[in-house]
């Protein structure tokens, strides 16, 4: 029964089974010059990951200003990202924790259809937001996964570096991160612990070029980086800090992590200087009633998964990727749809039968025919009540295999009457 349109929805059903629907808050600096790139892998890593459906990206200042991190956003969401797919515009600094922007009012929408693990990579202030002016809406947040916290007394020191590296996602914005440790929603560190013990190399940077998974200007402003952490740092290669969150929900299996209490103090700055700073500290003997998952280790099979997601999407995978995504950008539900059409096979195959035993026996064939076609467009009827905005190729691409079952399955009746 229908042999190409079963392939078409066992490649758009079977995936979406267990994907987890994310939305990503990003701070993208990725240019040439020496600015950090780890956003730019994230956002390739979560595109080329079956086990995610990405349901929005947002934007927010921090590793740049937010009028220069929103086009690179954009840019990076229409080269890598699936159909239909757009980046909202965030918060501008920490000082517009509370006020609704295009991003939070995105979220918000997305909150009030289903369930989404948050990904936070940069300053938390977007999602705070959400959180601060709609309480409600924490319930509908599986998780929260943000680069961000350490133990006490721990100092972010890379090679030759005399000067600790801030928790700078924190840092930037820390009343955001005590909103959500007030609201009580889930949430999962990937702090630098975890991602200082993972290196990307020129010979990694080569592998991707090769590949033709990532733009040129994707892997020449990476270069540039891995410029600025060996003049800077002495060090051969640089940490993909992002990368970490996006590879906790696609590979949880790969990450050792605990439950500890978390607090935000306020101790001397380990940066330098006789000031005081915030600092989100978890810990067994930290004080309080609020936890998060706290994650210290990858296994090195890590590397290798990631590398996976980042050089080896070839055209397949892209053309996969685009292809699962008209679902989410038409409306239709690839596992409804799947379910429907797996299910009238058998309902078809019996009307089928009764038809051929109709004709044999010279009774009336109009009941058996009503059965036989309703199960045989039933998927697709779906497809048009339910689909929004689909484009006329579609149409013509079920016309065309409607009218390629009806001939085949005419052949099937007459050669079954005849015997």
């Amino acid at each position: 029964m229908r042999t190409p349109t079963v392939l078409l929805a066992v490649l758009t059903c079977v995936p979406s089974w267990a994907a987890t629907p994310v939305w990503i808050d990003t701070d993208p600096s990725v240019q040439r010059g020496g600015h950090e790139v780890d956003d730019g892998f994230a956002l390739l890593q979560a595109f080329h990951s079956q086990e995610l459906q990405v349901r929005g990206v947002s934007v927010v200042f921090g590793n740049a200003p937010l009028d220069r991190a929103f086009p690179i956003g954009q840019r990076l969401v229409q080269q890598f990202g699936p159909t239909g797919l757009g980046a909202h515009r965030g918060a501008a600094g920490a000082n517009e924790l509370g006020l609704e922007t295009d991003a939070t009012r995105a979220l918000e929408a997305a909150l009030g259809k289903e369930r989404l693990t948050i990904l936070v990579l940069g300053p938390a202030t977007n999602v705070a937001t959400v959180l601060r002016n709609h309480p409600d809406l924490a319930r509908n947040i599986e998780r929260i996964v943000a680069v961000a916290g350490r133990r006490p007394g721990q100092h972010f020191i890379t090679g030759k570096a005399a000067t600790p590296f801030r928790d700078f996602n924190f840092e930037l914005d820390p009343e955001a991160f005590a909103v959500i440790l007030r609201s009580r929603v889930p949430l999962v560190l990937a702090p630098w612990e975890i991602s200082s013990r993972i290196w990307l190399d020129s010979s990694d940077l080569a592998r991707i070029r090769r590949s033709g998974a990532a733009r040129e200007e994707l892997t020449d402003a990476a270069e540039d980086w891995l410029k600025v952490w060996k003049s800077q740092f002495g060090v051969e290669g640089f940490n993909p800090f992002d990368t970490l969150a996006v590879g906790y929900v696609t590979s949880p299996h790969l990450f050792t992590c605990e439950s500890l209490p978390v607090q935000i103090r306020e101790m001397n700055d380990d940066t330098g200087g006789a000031t005081k700073k915030p600092y989100l500290l978890v810990g067994k003997d930290i004080g309080s009633d609020a936890s998060a998952l706290y994650c210290f280790a990858a296994q090195p099979a890590f590397k290798a998964d990631l590398m996976s997601r980042l050089a080896e999407a070839g055209l397949w995978t892209r053309t996969r990727a685009w292809f699962l995504g008209l679902g989410q950008s038409y409306g239709v539900n690839p596992l409804i749809f799947g379910a429907i059409y797996v299910g009238a096979i058998p309902f078809f195959a019996a009307s089928i039968a009764w038809l051929i035993r109709n004709l044999k026996n010279r009774r009336p064939v109009a009941w058996p025919l009503l059965s036989a076609g309703f199960f045989f467009v039933s998927a697709y009827l779906y497809l048009i009540v339910a689909g929004k905005n689909i484009p006329v190729w579609v149409y013509l691409f079920i016309a065309a295999m409607a009218v390629f079952g009806i001939v085949s399955t005419v052949r099937k009746i007459r050669k079954a009457v005849s015997i």
